[in-house]
């Protein structure tokens, strides 16, 4: 996704500062090229990251389908921002008999709400002011429990990395592989494990990467089923296992040998990397793509090393990384109470447990002014 938009608030993400009015829209386009005044206005009813329940006044896209999500962009009209919404529909819930299943598989409402807890976590470790661009980031989640479509709104810019599959130019082919590590250095340092990362949840923007899509997302240290396709590193293909920065590292790396190599790598260029490997057991003679797909977990060089070896500095944001938040902002830590609070009413619910009394989803007050 190109960002075209002004800044969503938090760190040096954007060039363009939001536009001033509203006769703006008469010339806006969104990330996609929809002009936004042709787009269908919505008003949208969402608790930001310390849980205030706002009210949104918006233009959005028709819907695109997954198994488990829609998405679409939406435009607030008062800021001509765009975000990323993701919305469970029902083909991506699980029936009835499913429901009540004590070891019941995941379902679109419980990745939704993986997404907004792994948003939340990254905002107590980064803060908003310093929040890193290579990451997406959260602005708002659905309202309450009784939503019937449960929904998380999004920070995201660039395209899908499928998108540049041997295409980078010259200067990029640099820019990409570091901005890769620093991505997964931020993560390791936060300690998510991401688990599905693909040429189609990292973006890119020209410059630089961003992370996002954290439906699958783990801590570090977590046990974990079988990651999900397309790139699972080697140990955690079969059965359970611990979720480490490791695995990751493998599935970033075959995103870049996709990337660097285009659509068309097949088993001759996989042989071809094998074959480079004859200094596998001296990590500064190894290339940074072949450290980075070892079978080998205990092989894989962290982040920081690597981007070290490629004389990259790491993101300024890690050194101020795990000072969480909500031990200095109590506002903060209500919308941490207050999602916690509403995932609890409606997951019980939903597996045929009887949830508690209704009331308030939780101890942050909404904003009066309903923005």
């Amino acid at each position: 996704m190109t960002w075209s938009t002004g800044s969503a608030g938090g760190g040096d993400w954007w060039v363009n500062s939001p536009r001033s009015s509203r006769d703006a829209t008469l010339t806006h386009h969104t990330s996609r090229g929809e002009p936004v005044d042709a787009l269908r206005e919505e008003s949208i009813v969402y608790r930001d990251v310390r849980g205030v329940r706002r009210t949104m006044q918006a233009r959005v896209t028709d819907d695109q389908v997954d198994p488990r999500y829609s998405r679409r962009l939406v435009v607030d009209m008062d800021t001509l921002t765009e975000y990323v919404q993701k919305r469970a529909h029902a083909a991506g819930r699980r029936t009835p008999t499913d429901a009540a299943s004590v070891s019941r598989p995941s379902d679109g409402i419980d990745e939704i709400d993986n997404e907004i807890q792994t948003g939340l976590h990254l905002i107590d470790v980064f803060g908003e002011q310093e929040y890193p661009r290579e990451l997406s980031r959260l602005f708002g989640y659905y309202p309450d429990d009784a939503d019937p479509e449960p929904f998380v709104l999004l920070v995201e810019r660039g395209r899908p990395v499928e998108q540049f599959a041997g295409r980078l130019l010259l200067d990029q082919t640099e820019q990409f592989p570091a901005s890769l590590l620093r991505a997964l250095d931020l993560l390791e340092s936060a300690a998510v494990v991401h688990r599905w990362l693909s040429s189609s949840t990292v973006l890119f923007d020209d410059r630089h990467v961003q992370i996002t899509d954290f439906r699958y997302a783990v801590f570090s240290g977590e046990r974990c089923g079988p990651a999900p396709d397309p790139y699972p590193a080697p140990e955690t293909r079969g059965g359970t296992g611990v979720a480490t920065p490791k695995a990751d590292m493998y599935s970033a790396g075959q995103v870049l040998l996709r990337v660097t190599d285009g659509p068309r790598r097949g088993a001759a260029t996989r042989r071809g990397d094998e074959a480079r490997r004859g200094d596998a057991r001296r990590p500064h003679g190894r290339g940074v793509v072949t450290a980075m797909t070892e079978e080998d977990p205990a092989l894989r060089p962290p982040a920081a090393e690597l981007l070290e070896r490629l004389r990259q500095d790491r993101s300024p944001v890690v050194s101020g990384a795990w000072g969480p938040r909500s031990e200095r902002d109590s506002r903060f830590l209500a919308g941490l109470s207050a999602f916690d609070t509403i995932a609890r009413r409606r997951r019980p619910v939903d597996d045929g447990q009887t949830g508690p009394p209704a009331g308030p989803p939780g101890p942050a007050a909404d904003d009066p002014a309903g923005r």
